[in-house]
């Protein structure tokens, strides 16, 4: 994500086309998606171990 801000601000020094955004824009697209998936599974399996304690 840092490359994508670099490269956009007026001041980068080297020049670049849009294509050259697709990877960055790529991985952090799957990290993203990546976060959402293991912060959805850390929620279900806390309150998977909470109703194990409470006995539900």
């Amino acid at each position: 994500m840092t490359k994508i801000v670099m490269m956009t601000t007026d001041s980068y020094p080297i020049k670049f086309e849009n294509n050259d955004l697709n990877f960055p824009k790529i991985i952090g697209f799957m990290f993203f998606f990546f976060e959402i998936i293991a912060l959805s599974i850390l929620i279900s399996l806390s309150g998977w171990a909470k109703s194990k304690r409470v006995q539900i």
